[in-house]
């Protein structure tokens, strides 16, 4: 199974994300925003991060381009919601900034694992 890493700056939705995947056999950590996953990601070098593309400190567009810049081989999920402005542009701006898939919320366990694997297998 993988090893992820979740960004998230909603605890509860990171907390469920985890154990929904800790459950399926993967190894997960949680960071509550980009600049705490960066630090994650040197100490744990993971298969996947998964990020909100909303946080306050540092967003998940301004984490994709850091994760791309010094861990190439990372990849990376990008989700979001309504919040603000579009979730459809966010997500396609991610896409276009190297995230490997996009998830629009709300989403369930099955979607998230159905597009991790795919990530995995590509």
């Amino acid at each position: 199974m993988a090893h992820l890493l979740i960004i998230d700056d909603h605890k509860e939705l990171a907390h469920a994300l985890s154990m929904g995947l800790l459950s399926r056999g993967h190894t997960v950590e949680v960071a509550s925003d980009g600049a705490e996953g960066l630090v994650a990601c040197e100490k744990a070098r993971p298969d996947v991060v998964i990020t909100d593309a909303l946080m306050p400190t540092m967003g998940g567009l301004e984490t994709l381009a850091e994760l791309r810049r010094r861990f190439p081989n990372i990849k990376v999920i990008v989700m979001s919601g309504s919040g603000e402005g579009s979730a459809e542009g966010y997500l396609e701006t991610a896409m276009e900034r190297g995230a490997a898939a996009t998830l629009a919320k709300p989403f369930n366990l099955d979607t998230l694992v159905a597009t991790l694997t795919a990530v995995l297998n590509s």
